[in-house]
């Protein structure tokens, strides 16, 4: 079975649009594979870090932006 994987729809994300300019679903990811540098930036995936497919950045990110693959 192929690996799930988490993808950033950029058409979608608005950090603006976050509290604080804080992505939610950055702060969600406890394994590291999605982060944000710097509040009001876009959040990018960690190449160091690989995810893990538990979808809790999808589930809580309001701009829907945060899919699952």
């Amino acid at each position: 079975m192929p690996k799930t994987e988490v993808a950033i729809d950029y058409t979608r994300c608005d950090p603006q649009k976050c509290e604080n300019g804080i992505c939610i679903a950055a702060l969600e990811c406890e394994y590291g594979s999605l982060v944000q540098p710097e509040a009001y930036e876009m959040p990018e995936l960690n190449p160091a870090r690989w995810c893990r497919g538990c979808a809790k950045c999808a589930l809580v990110c309001p701009q829907k932006a945060i899919k699952m693959m």
